[in-house]
Parts: C-alpha cells; sequence; structure tokens
C-alpha cells in the first residue's frame, strides 16, 4: 500500500485554474475553467449547466485570455445547437 501512495504522490502536480460563469439573462449556462498545468501554456474546459454537457479546449494556447476566447466559442456554438439557432 505504501508503494502505491508513493506512486500518487510522485506523478502529483499543482497548477492554477481560474473560473469563470457565461450568464444569459443573468442566469449561469456555463461554468468555465482555463487552466496552466504547464507554465505559460494554457488549457481550458466547461460545464453546460442546462444540459449537463462537458467541453473541452482541444489546443494548448499561449496566454489564458486566448485559451478563455477559444473556450467562449465552444459555448456559443453549443449554446446554438441547444436552442437550435
Amino acid at each position: 500500500m505504501a508503494a502505491v501512495v508513493k506512486a500518487l504522490f510522485s506523478t502529483a502536480s499543482v497548477y492554477e485554474v481560474k473560473r469563470y460563469h457565461y450568464a444569459l439573462s443573468g442566469h449561469v449556462v456555463a461554468e468555465m475553467e482555463i487552466y496552466a498545468p504547464a507554465g505559460n501554456l494554457y488549457g481550458g474546459r466547461a460545464h453546460m449547466v442546462l444540459s449537463g454537457e462537458k467541453l473541452y479546449v482541444r489546443e494548448i494556447y499561449p496566454t489564458a485570455d486566448a485559451a478563455l476566447d477559444a473556450l467562449i466559442a465552444e459555448v456559443e456554438k453549443s449554446l446554438r445547437k441547444t436552442f437550435d439557432m
């Protein structure tokens, strides 16, 4: 058991996560996270509140703003699909 715990800790990492909410008419429809697991490289994911769908940006971006812009585009695409727009 001690070997398993030691192996788990050897793969642990700590990184910054920024959280955002995407709201329509004051109602949160998506909860978004931008994270930087490798220094100055950023990724992101979102949870769509209405549908329960999980979204991920499939690329790594050089800035948090670029990752957030890409994630917002995915959220809006999902919302259009949800509301048949």
